[in-house]
């Protein structure tokens, strides 16, 4: 009897130790946190809060995920403190998002308008189109450090219509329809 109750508390603390999620960080090369997330340990899928910070120790992003997915609401600042985005997910997808530029104007309201992102030397590095929550238009990258674009894909009520692809030296690598 002794050695059944010993057995059952050696498989109680494995199985409370093996379904605690494992946190996981990870730094600049400065020592300011980068970002810290959950990770189940059955899984190894993301699970919890997730936090992505600037460089100087602001947040950048926090949201939840559950099962290796977003969910919930997801906010994400500018370098400044002002809010850039706020999007709800469930199950991975977007069905609602606001965003805002860094100057405070909302650029995006109630799921419909255009957002634009720049890089840390204040270039454009992205633009997205939403309409009724859903991608619509053309979205844009930019190559960091080549200035070029590296892909534009155009949207139509949430499916892609066509996408292409650039080099870093401007050369058209790959065109989808």
């Amino acid at each position: 009897m002794k050695y059944i109750k010993k057995i059952t508390i050696i498989l109680a603390i494995f199985i409370f130790c093996a379904c605690k999620p494992e946190h996981h960080k990870d730094y600049y090369p400065n020592g300011t946190l980068r970002f810290e997330y959950y990770k189940s340990r059955l899984t190894g899928r993301t699970t919890g809060t997730y936090k992505e910070y600037y460089e100087n120790g602001k947040i950048r992003t926090i949201g939840q995920s559950r099962d290796g997915r977003m969910t919930g609401v997801w906010k994400s600042y500018w370098e400044n403190g002002r809010i850039q985005s706020i999007q709800n997910f469930k199950d991975n997808q977007v069905i609602s998002i606001d965003f805002w530029n860094s100057d405070g104007v909302q650029t995006i309201k109630d799921g419909t308008g255009v957002g634009t992102y720049y890089d840390n030397d204040g270039q454009i590095s992205s633009t997205i189109s939403y309409k009724n929550n859903v991608p619509d238009g053309k979205w844009e990258t930019w190559w960091y450090l080549y200035g070029t674009k590296e892909s534009e894909t155009y949207y139509c009520n949430g499916k892609i219509v066509y996408s292409k692809q650039w080099d870093e030296n401007g050369k058209l690598i790959e065109t989808k329809h």
